[in-house]
C-alpha cells in the first residue's frame, strides 16, 4: 500500500489509500500495551548521575 500511495496520480487517490492502510493498521495491530513492565538495571559503584528512565550516556560521571 505505501509504494502505492507514492504512485497515486492524485490527492483523492492518496486519501483512498491512506483509509485502507489505517484500516490495515487497525486491523493488524502490532502490540497491545496491556501494562507496564520494570527492566533491571545494574552499573558500577563508582558512577554518578545515572539517569532514571531509558539508557542515555550523558550526566554519567565517574567518582
Amino acid at each position: 500500500l505505501r509504494s502505492t500511495w507514492f504512485d497515486a496520480p492524485d490527492l483523492a487517490a492518496q486519501q483512498a489509500i491512506c483509509r485502507d492502510i489505517q484500516r490495515e493498521a487497525m486491523r493488524e495491530v502490532p502490540y497491545y500495551p496491556l501494562g507496564q513492565y520494570l527492566q533491571p538495571t545494574a552499573y558500577r559503584s563508582n558512577l554518578t548521575g545515572i539517569l532514571d528512565g531509558f539508557a542515555t550516556f550523558w550526566n554519567v560521571r565517574r567518582t
